[in-house]
């Protein structure tokens, strides 16, 4: 018997049906967990199942989480802080990176557990940002299989050279 499927948010339910078999979509749709009978084809509360997805645990395995859409960064009077939204996925946890300007390796800064239904806002403050130096910061969501996101990026942040 395939182990359980990690709950999807409606969302991605929706893609890894309509990604698996395109051309049936609205069956697919309703066997993912969609309520058509209600207005605004809400999704059902529900964990799919390898059944109702037609993926085995194997292929969700496979699957990438989504990044998070947007990631802020500004100096802030303890170091520079790192805002984002949750994606609303089932996932584990952020992994919060940072950059030089022109660098080409990430160096991996904090990993930050999903809260809750994972809609809700996080932050992160680098308090070892050097003074002088400019930061381009990332933030990228890996689910419970270990796979992780693409990494989405702020636009560079400078620390000042003194305190102010």
């Amino acid at each position: 018997m395939e182990p359980p499927l990690p709950r999807y948010s409606s969302m991605r339910r929706a893609r890894v049906c309509v990604a698996l078999a395109a051309g049936v979509a609205l069956t697919l749709l309703t066997s993912c967990g969609w309520d058509k009978a209600s207005s605004g084809h809400t999704p059902s509360s529900a964990a799919p199942t390898p059944q109702q997805t037609g993926i085995s645990a194997t292929e969700a395995a496979a699957l990438v989480p989504l990044a998070p859409p947007r990631v802020t960064a500004e100096v802030a009077a303890t170091g520079v802080q790192v805002r984002w939204l949750g994606t609303g996925e089932d996932d584990v946890h952020y992994i919060v990176r940072r950059k030089m300007v022109g660098a080409q390796d990430w160096v991996p800064l904090a990993t930050i557990t999903i809260s809750g239904d994972n809609r809700g806002s996080y932050s992160f403050t680098d308090a070892t940002a050097e003074r002088g130096k400019t930061f381009v910061y990332g933030v990228g969501a890996v689910n419970s299989f270990g796979r992780e996101s693409a990494i989405t990026q702020t636009s560079s942040v400078t620390m000042p050279a003194s305190k102010p």
